[in-house]
Formats: structure tokens, sequence, C-alpha cells
């Protein structure tokens, strides 16, 4: 981008080599099948400007109860922003930045990352789990994001617990990302995903921080949940060498990061390898798929740039027979109806991560002990035991409550 001698972008039905000058030259180029440029007004950029979405409806006040089932309808709302965009990278690429700017040029509504709160704060009162840590048995404490990176023995495996908790919030993440899109029109731009989790647990696999009945055990889960997400249109992909994100990493100065010998270049290599491996040419089987060159971060001009590019991007499917962007391509109102009940139904998507830990994961399962003390000290703490309102040892009062 600015002072880079050259950016590409990389996806389907066309080719484009766009050039504009700026403080330093700045050429965003494609490497596309056809030579020929189709303009489809299938996303538009508002630099900045507001799009004139249809009126939502307010899912953050509003159930999506039986009467609305019925009476609110879905495709009015639809229109050429209702898109969603994932924004993936290796770790400290600078994806974040890149999302919301992105999120701008299109008025499209940013999600972030998951976090370690998101994680392990996961109960109605937003109790960090992790507070009760010091009256629990060491193998029964919360293994966070911190533990990890600090862990001088991850070949333990510990992470496992950590990377199965991790999966699961980034798939209600995204499920309420689609309750946004579905509930309002407004099309949104996504930091990482459930989609992408797999190259993280698979990079660990090859490290030897995870067991192979542990990965056989995530993908049993996986597979069984991810079916349930409409995929998105289209995932952009920052690539920069492993050098420039490990410099990255260590100017962003987060404490976690800062010594850890957990974020090598062998882990981020592998990271690399399994995003243009696997990853990847996966997701181009359902939607597209754009890589850009993101060595040199780009500036405010260079987003217009990619903004210009974007949208010549025809995001649907070309006939009935196009397996691309059919998870979109509904024009039942039955449908998109089944779709908003279950992106509303968070005791559904709970349901569907009720598995049994197999015995061939021993780095998942407590012992007896351990379990007992666990639950008499987390299970039976007010926060967890009572619904929200309804703890006496919190200060609530339950009286005249039906």
């Amino acid at each position: 981008m600015s002072g880079l001698a050259a950016s590409r972008l990389t996806g389907g039905g066309f080719g484009v080599i766009f050039a504009r000058q700026s403080a330093a030259t700045a050429r965003l180029s494609s490497i596309l099948g056809s030579p020929q440029i189709i303009q489809v007004a299938t996303l538009k950029s508002t630099y900045g400007e507001k799009y004139p979405y249809a009126k939502p409806f307010p899912y953050w006040k509003k159930p999506y109860n039986l009467l609305a089932n019925f009476i609110d309808t879905t495709i009015h709302r639809l229109n050429e922003n209702t898109k969603v965009i994932l924004v993936e990278g290796n770790i400290g690429v600078g994806k974040r930045e890149f999302a919301q700017s992105l999120a701008k040029e299109f008025d499209l509504k940013y999600f972030g990352p998951t976090t370690d709160t998101e994680v392990f704060a996961t109960n109605a009162y937003g109790y960090d789990i992790r507070k009760l840590d010091p009256m629990l048995p060491d193998n029964a404490k919360s293994y966070d994001l911190k533990k990890f990176l600090s862990d001088p023995h991850p070949e333990k495996g510990k992470v496992g617990t950590l990377l199965l908790a991790w999966y699961e919030m980034k798939f209600y993440n995204y499920a309420a990302m689609l309750k946004h899109v579905v509930s309002t029109g407004q099309g949104a731009v996504v930091v990482r995903s459930a989609f992408s989790d797999i190259v993280f647990v698979d990079a660990l696999r090859r490290m030897g921080y995870v067991t192979a009945p542990f990965v056989e055990h995530y993908n049993l889960i996986r597979d069984n949940t991810i079916c349930e997400l409409m995929k998105p249109h289209m995932v952009i992909y920052l690539d920069a060498p492993v050098s420039v994100c490990r410099e990255r990493i260590n100017q962003r100065k987060d404490p976690r990061e800062v010594g850890s010998k957990i974020l090598s270049e062998k882990y981020l290599q592998h990271i690399a390898d399994l995003y243009t491996e696997k990853f990847l040419p996966k997701m181009r089987q359902s939607g597209d798929v754009v890589e850009i060159d993101w060595t040199e971060k780009g500036s405010a001009m260079d987003m217009d740039v990619i903004a210009e590019e974007l949208q010549m991007y025809k995001l649907e499917p070309e006939d009935n027979e196009d397996p691309k962007f059919s998870d979109w391509s509904r024009l039942v109102e039955d449908d998109w109806r089944k779709i908003r009940t279950f992106v509303h139904n968070e005791e559904a998507q709970e349901r569907l991560f009720f598995m049994p830990t197999p015995w061939e994961c021993p780095e998942l399962l407590l012992s007896d002990s351990d379990k007992s003390i666990y639950s008499r000290v987390v299970e039976e703490h007010p926060a967890y035991y009572h619904p929200k309102g309804w703890a006496p040892e919190l200060g609530h009062s339950t009286a005249f409550k039906f």
C-alpha cells in the first residue's frame, strides 16, 4: 500500500489493475481468471456516510417470538450491503484496524475478535469464573490465554480446554452477528470467527501442544455445530511475512505476549501455512476470498482504493447449481424465519455443545475429587446457582417475584 511496490487482491470472475498516485506510489493489482471487468452493485461503498437501511427489527430490546415470527418479514430488509465479511490473518498482522476502516467504508457493523473476558464470564451475571481459582485445585483452575502464553510445559495439553471454550464463544458471537444482520439488513465485518478457529487448533497440533484424540474430539464438536451458521460472503486475508507479524506483536506490548516462547516464529509459520493450505481453499468453495499484501499497512486513501475494488465482486450465485453464497440466496420467508429463530434462541445454540468428554482426552477430564470441589465452589456459587436477579446472597430481594 503506501510506500509498497505492489499489493494484490485475488478472487474470481474478473481482473483489474488499478493505479493511483499518493505521497508514495501505491499500486493495487488483482490477479484473477477473466480479463473482463463486471460492475455489479452487490456491495456499495458509502465512504464513511450512512447507508439507507430499512427500519430494523429491534432485537436488542424485543424478543423474536411467535408473533414477530409471522408479522416481521426479512427479505424486504436485505440489500446490496447485507453482506458478511471476515477479516483474517496471522497474529499481529493488523486485522482490527483494517476491519474497522472497512466497516466505515461500507457502513457495516464491526464485530471485534472474541476476548478472554467473554470466554470466562459467560453466565447471566457476567461473573468472571477466574475469580474463584484460589479456591480450586490446580487441575480445576481456569486456563486462559495469559496462562497458555506463559506455560513452561504447553505440551501437557491444558490448552485444549481453552480451545474448546474459545470455539464455543466464537460460535455464539457469530450467531449474535447473524442476528444483527438478518434483523437490520446491515452487513457486518468480523475479525476472525468460528470458521477460522480450526487454523489454530491444527497449528497447536503441529507444535505438539494438543493430542490427536483432542483434535478428533474438537472436530466432532465443530462438525456438529458449524453447519448451523451461515457462511460469510467474503474472506479478506491480510498477508505479511512472519517476521513482520512478530515485530508488530512486540510493538503492541501486550503483557501476555511479551517474552512468550509460545509465539515463536515456528508457531506463526504454522498458522500462515494452514491459512493458505486449508482454510482459504475451503472458504473459496462457499464465497469469495481476497488476499491483500499487508506487509505495510495501508492509508485512508488505500482503503478507498480497496473499497472500489471490492464493489466489483459479484457476491451472489451464478445460477441455481452454484454452491457459492447459497446460504444467502434464499427467496422464501419461511427459510429466513427458521434462521432468525435459531440465532435468537441462545438455549438452542447451547444444546449443540452438550457432548460428553471422551476418556481418550485425559487432559480435558477432572478427577472425581477435583470435580467434587469444582461443583461445590463454582456450581453452587450464587452467580451460577441462581437466575439473574434471584440471588439473596448478592443482595437481591425475592419477595413478590413470580
